[in-house]
């Protein structure tokens, strides 16, 4: 069931939902992710002697396109780098083996000798939000955001998404592209948050979108940091293979 659905179902339910702050504690209680999917994101530096023609040869050639056709492949670069050595191959699948033997495959049958990488077991994962609006449209690349989060004490997943339920709410009015992905890490308490935008749509549309509302955005950031503290946020620009 949609998360947005069991809030306003449990709203109605509790027939108080003017208490904000004990109603969602009780719905953060009950409200689990529903994972049905798994991610590996290997970060990876190119091998001395070998540079970005080498990796495009390598994306470019047959090896990639071999594996398990339920797996998605995509590489990540630093946005804004005047000199790249470093990238991100993101892989999500249907299932843990599928995403593990992917990425296995790729570094067997040539990224091992152009450059190293560390990558651990795929995490379990979930896509919070796509917008529908954004399938018509089509870009060489997204601009995606990647960054490093812990739940703060008394918090958990069922608290962070009543706030990015906001959220969602507000990009849901945009004709562009804008997605969000919520990978678990081992130790349970820590998670990525991946937001994916239209190149276009993040350097022209975004930041005014933020200016012209800076109380209800505020506010929203504000929400963030009471669930989670998130650190080490970085850019890239990510190409599908």
């Amino acid at each position: 069931m949609n998360n947005k659905i069991i809030i306003i179902i449990s709203c109605f339910i509790i027939s108080n939902c003017s208490d904000k702050g004990s109603n969602q504690a009780r719905l953060s209680g009950v409200i689990l992710p529903e994972y049905n999917s798994f991610t590996v994101v290997a970060d990876c530096s190119l091998a001395k002697g070998n540079s970005l023609i080498d990796l495009e040869s390598f994306l470019s050639s047959q090896a990639i396109s071999k594996g398990n056709t339920e797996t998605s492949v995509s590489v990540l670069f630093p946005d804004n780098s005047t000199s790249v050595n470093t990238f991100l191959i993101y892989i999500k699948g249907s299932s843990e083996v599928g995403a593990g033997n992917r990425i296995n495959n790729i570094y067997i049958d040539g990224l091992e000798s152009i450059s190293s990488c560390s990558y651990e077991q795929p995490s379990k994962s979930l896509n919070l939000f796509t917008n529908p609006l954004n399938l018509s449209q089509s870009e060489d690349y997204s601009i995606t955001e990647i960054l490093n989060c812990s739940y703060n004490d008394g918090y958990s997943y069922g608290s962070f998404v009543i706030a990015v339920d906001r959220l969602i709410q507000k990009m849901e009015v945009f004709k562009s592209k804008y997605e969000i992905d919520y990978i678990e890490l081992s130790d349970g308490k820590s998670f990525l948050w991946v937001n994916r935008f239209n190149n276009s749509f993040y350097k022209s549309e975004l930041p005014e979108l933020w200016l012209k509302n800076p109380e209800e955005s505020s506010e929203i950031q504000n929400e963030f940091k009471d669930n989670a503290v998130c650190n080490n946020a970085t850019v890239y620009k990510e190409f599908s293979l």
